[in-house]
């Protein structure tokens, strides 16, 4: 391939880099240049689906390669380490998805989108076992997001702003140079009320205003509500002076319990 062609050739790609469940195939198919080849808009876009414009590449160097030689339009990876391909990012579009916001719905699809499919599912379980599935995945999930370092702003993609039209219209703008399609904005709000309500983050150490930022309407977001009140209070289990196996499982019953255990730690007595 001559030199000129090959610079061609890569300046009409894309790589998208993203967590699983980040909604990464989501965008690529937004993103496609065939309206009529995007997939079946659904709760995990790419599951017994496949796409006709991306490809998927495990490490660094297989993206590097497809970058100049593979034939489709998109590159997606879980590889994170965007910094490895900055010496591209003058020739072809490259962006990194990450939770500026809504980390815990990103979580949250990691756990029903990802592991519940592909690892353990844990919704024939025990309740009190769902929830210590939940909690344990929302803390390591968080601390190994929390360490995942936020791309430069011109590489960043917020995860919590892809269920926003105006925000991927202005991605569909950067990439195309124009406003997307009737097809292409269908598409996506038919995808986007497929998708869980976004939890996002919050400071406070009060339960109850945790409880009203969270609105918890299931076993996970009940988790989300317990991991945030221990984190701002840097606690994070530790120091309950109660046990998971106290909590009830009806889900207004176990939101009391928690707002009436608020202080039943060590750290306040």
């Amino acid at each position: 391939m001559r030199a000129e062609d090959q610079h061609m050739n890569i300046s009409r790609k894309k790589v998208i880099l993203f967590h699983p469940g980040a909604s990464g195939h989501f965008l690529s198919e937004f993103l496609a240049n065939d309206d009529d080849g995007i997939l079946k808009p659904q709760f995990r876009l790419d599951f017994m689906q496949q796409s006709n414009s991306a490809v998927f590449a495990s490490d660094l160097p297989t993206i590097r390669n497809l970058i100049v030689n593979g034939l489709r339009d998109t590159i997606l990876s879980h590889e994170m380490n965007i910094e490895q391909l900055s010496d591209l990012a003058d020739n072809l579009w490259i962006k990194k998805i990450y939770p500026c916001s809504n980390l815990f719905g990103l979580i949250k699809n990691i756990v029903f989108k990802k592991q519940q499919v592909e690892i353990i599912d844990w919704s024939s379980s025990h309740y009190l076992q769902q929830f210590d599935g939940y909690f344990e995945n929302i803390s390591n999930w968080y601390s190994r997001l929390s360490q995942d370092p936020c791309p430069v702003p011109e590489q960043l993609i917020d995860f919590g702003q892809l269920y926003n039209i105006d925000y991927l219209a202005s991605v569909h703008e950067s990439y195309h140079g124009k406003s997307p399609n009737l097809n292409k904005i269908n598409f996506a709000q038919d995808y986007i009320k497929k998708q869980f309500l976004p939890i996002n983050d919050t400071t406070s150490t009060d339960i109850n205003k945790i409880i009203q930022q969270v609105n918890p309407s299931s076993l996970f977001d009940l988790a989300v509500v317990l991991f945030i009140y221990e984190k701002n209070y840097n606690t994070v289990d530790q120091n309950r002076m109660w046990t998971i196996d106290s909590l009830p499982g009806d889900l207004d019953s176990a939101v009391s319990f928690l707002i009436g255990n608020a202080k039943n730690y060590t750290i306040f007595q």
